[in-house]
């Protein structure tokens, strides 16, 4: 279900407040959180530097919540032995169809099980 801009607009400022409260005080060597606005979501990843760039090497995909239907959804990466990511499944403990309960999810990660 595609967002409007009012929706869109709020995801992205939520979503920078948990990347905002994610990196402060975080050393580059361990990973930014960053963002992504999706037509039904956003998509959240870790981008990672050499120690001697301010470029991003690469990054991670860890979380993204979406919007199906009337309801908001959490779902997270899961990565093969090699780290690639191979697909997206929905985070193991039902927290909330609430979009504000879920990006403060991302942004604690309470089960150590995004970032």
């Amino acid at each position: 279900m595609e967002l409007s801009e009012l929706e869109k607009h709020q995801v992205q400022k939520l979503a920078l407040q948990v990347c905002n409260a994610r990196n402060h005080n975080l050393p580059v060597e361990i990973g930014k959180a960053d963002f992504a606005i999706l037509d039904n979501g956003v998509e959240f990843s870790e981008a990672h530097f050499k120690l001697d760039s301010t470029q991003c090497d690469y990054r991670s995909l860890v979380a993204k919540i979406i919007r199906l239907e009337e309801s908001w959804q959490l779902m997270l990466a899961q990565r093969d032995k090699h780290q690639v990511f191979e697909r997206w499944y929905s985070y193991p403990e039902s927290v909330s169809n609430q979009l504000h309960a879920l990006m403060k999810e991302v942004e604690q990660d309470p089960n150590s099980l995004i970032w």
